[in-house]
């Protein structure tokens, strides 16, 4: 064998180390790590030994070694790629439906702002209703306005409730209200707002049927009472008797479904992202078993003395990697 031959195998020897090199660095794993120094000793073996070994037999290794194993991790990332750019198409998908579904959502923002000011005109409201029953006064102090911020909002932000305590919240013994055509309010209810000057705080909204209830505190007292708009009722409320809500599942009902689901979309577009550097350099168990039967086997190898046994060695392994399924 002429030296220009013997370099050109050399040369070739070293382009499959280069591309085994690169495949190394992308997936990181240490079984391939093992393969891709013990390849590059097996090179510097022959190179080393150039009068005593046959340099056409280190091309045969890589024929029946090298380029099999190339062939297979080239498959695997190829396949590990398309997995991550089907990833990054789902994200992209999630991230414009976050998009489109901001465009289609009240602000949390704009919610609870309006809220408070719901606050003052309910504040303002019952200070009217108790002047009207102070003076006797036949006067309607109840406009359409007092119901926009319900109708608004209440698809939304306001948490259902169950039929039956929906009916538990509106009935009431006549004794205990002031009942006019115009409202209904429990009396000591407007005793205790007008003894706190009407310090009150909206809580949440509930509906029942389509119906929507709002619910406020009074910090003072520790006490609840719901409006309901389309009823003019204003009620006291024993919150712990319904088991359907309570303070903690309202609080986190104050946020839009939609709003939910973006939420959801987030996280899962995070796990998405997260999941991407594991997909790249995913290796499935059997390939890895694969590359330790691969390590083993020219390891083991008397390079010296079975040089003439590579073929059939190498013909079990090209075997084992053709049959790995991608």
């Amino acid at each position: 064998m002429t030296s220009e031959e013997k370099g050109s195998i050399f040369k070739d020897s070293q382009k499959k180390i280069q591309k085994l090199h690169l495949l190394n660095a992308f997936f990181e794993q240490v079984e391939l790590f093992s393969i891709f120094t013990k390849t590059k000793l097996i090179h510097s073996f022959f190179e080393n030994n150039t009068e005593e070994l046959d340099v056409s037999n280190l091309a045969l290794f890589h024929l029946q070694f090298t380029e099999s194993l190339l062939e297979v991790l080239n498959k695997l990332k190829k396949s590990n790629e398309l997995n991550v750019r089907l990833i990054l198409e789902e994200i992209r998908i999630n991230e414009d439906e976050i998009q489109a579904l901001k465009r289609n959502i009240s602000s949390k923002n704009s919610f609870e702002s309006e809220a408070k000011t719901q606050v003052n005109k309910i504040k303002s409201l019952l200070k009217e209703i108790y002047e009207i029953l102070s003076f006797s006064l036949d006067k309607n102090p109840i406009n359409s306005e007092i119901e926009i911020f319900s109708l608004k909002y209440n698809k939304e932000y306001f948490a259902e409730i169950e039929q039956s305590e929906f009916h538990e919240i509106i009935e009431y013994k006549k004794g205990l209200v002031y009942e006019n055509p115009f409202f209904t309010i429990h009396k000591k209810l407007l005793g205790l707002l007008n003894r706190h000057q009407y310090e009150f705080n909206f809580i949440s909204g509930l509906k029942a049927g389509g119906i929507p209830l709002e619910l406020y505190f009074i910090p003072k007292e520790n006490e609840y009472f719901v409006f309901i708009p389309t009823l003019k009722y204003f009620l006291m409320l024993e919150l712990n008797e319904y088991k359907s809500f309570s303070i903690e599942t309202l609080n986190k009902t104050n946020i839009s479904p939609k709003e939910k689901y973006i939420k959801e979309l987030k996280s899962k577009i995070e796990m998405l992202e997260k999941s991407i550097p594991t997909v790249k350099t995913h290796i499935p168990d059997t390939v890895k078993d694969l590359l330790i039967e691969y390590h083993k086997k020219i390891s083991d190898m008397n390079v010296l003395k079975q040089l003439n046994n590579l073929d059939s060695e190498a013909n079990v392994l090209k075997t084992m990697l053709n049959t790995t399924i991608f």
